[in-house]
């Protein structure tokens, strides 16, 4: 089906709907592994590495406590992390992502990279590092000015 004339022309919905296709293909294919995207955005930040309070995660990929604690419920559930005591605040807990959890972020991983390549397999290699570059740095622009809003302090 070809894109409608006003969509061409609108760099929002240009994306919007290159999202759209990205984001339900790495839905669709994450599903045997019972994953969902807050799932392997979490398990992804816990690669990381250190120590981190379930809150320090949530602010960093910016999902509310709410969320926080259903995703972190739902993996727990699947025993791919651990909630632990943090031992210098015992209101706050460390999350610790387990053996099955690696093994689920590395076969999540896989399948990331086979939709990005299915994605963007009309492109030539040189499109696809332009393209990456381009959208890295209008993402890095509008991060630092999100961040920047959300600070303690901040006015908008």
């Amino acid at each position: 089906m070809p894109v409608p004339a006003f969509i061409k022309e609108r760099t929002g919905f240009l994306l919007q709907t290159a999202a759209i296709s990205v984001v339900s293909t790495f839905e669709k294919n994450l599903a045997p592994l019972k994953l969902k995207i807050p799932h392997y955005v979490v398990l992804n930040t816990l690669s990381e590495g250190g120590q981190p309070s379930q809150v320090e995660i949530g602010c960093k990929v910016r999902f509310d406590r709410t969320k926080m604690v259903n995703v972190v419920d739902e993996l727990e559930e699947l025993g791919l992390v651990k909630r632990e005591a943090n031992p210098t605040d015992r209101r706050a807990n460390i999350l610790r992502m387990t053996d099955a959890g690696r093994a689920a972020l590395e076969a999540a991983r896989k399948i990331e990279m086979a939709v990005e390549d299915e994605f963007l397999a009309t492109l030539t290699p040189l499109q696809r590092r332009q393209f990456q570059q381009t959208l890295t740095m209008l993402a890095q622009a509008h991060l630092q000015e999100m961040e920047r809003e959300h600070r303690p302090g901040a006015t908008p």
